[in-house]
């Protein structure tokens, strides 16, 4: 989530994208640990199966985003104007 933030702050498309696939490794990452873990009977089967599910579905999707920013006219920025936040 930190290099997803990271990456709209940064105003550019290109580093957007960056950043994207930094997120997309991060999931990569998580899905080794996810073996490791497993391998050691730290996990339940059924959460293994349930986390390896949730983790590929978002690899996909970041891979499907990344995907549609290439494929975007680039833009010098993602966004023209900073958000109010309101808690």
């Amino acid at each position: 989530m930190s290099n997803i933030a990271e990456g709209y702050k940064s105003h550019t498309q290109r580093l957007f994208i960056a950043y994207l696939s930094r997120a997309k490794g991060s999931a990569g990452e998580f899905r080794a640990q996810l073996y490791i873990a497993s391998d050691r009977s730290y996990l339940l089967q059924d959460d293994f199966d349930r986390l390896l599910q949730l983790v590929e579905m978002i690899s996909r999707q970041f891979a499907g985003f990344i995907k549609y920013l290439k494929n975007s006219p680039i833009s010098d920025r993602i966004r023209q104007e900073e958000s109010d936040y309101h808690v």
